[in-house]
């Protein structure tokens, strides 16, 4: 189970390190959901949303809305992860 803001963090930067390098670094904000927030009980839950936004804050991903929210990969972020 994941516990912390770290872990959450870890998590969501470790998918984008095993998607496909000749893709988009693109992940739909339902992975995020489905990933961490169903491992979590309810109080938990704010650490999920406070990791993304130190990770949106921090210039490592960026939020695109075309339908369904996204999460992208920016180029800061590729820079620390890949």
């Amino acid at each position: 189970m994941i516990l912390d803001k770290k872990e959450v963090k870890r998590e969501i930067l470790k998918r984008f390190r095993d998607l496909n390098p000749d893709g988009d670094y693109v992940l739909p904000r339902r992975w995020l959901e489905d990933c961490c927030l169903r491992q979590m009980t309810p109080p938990r839950r704010t650490v999920v949303d406070a990791a993304l936004r130190e990770l949106l804050a921090g210039g490592i991903l960026e939020e695109r809305n075309s339908g369904l929210g996204r999460l992208e990969l920016t180029e800061k972020g590729a820079l620390l992860i890949l």
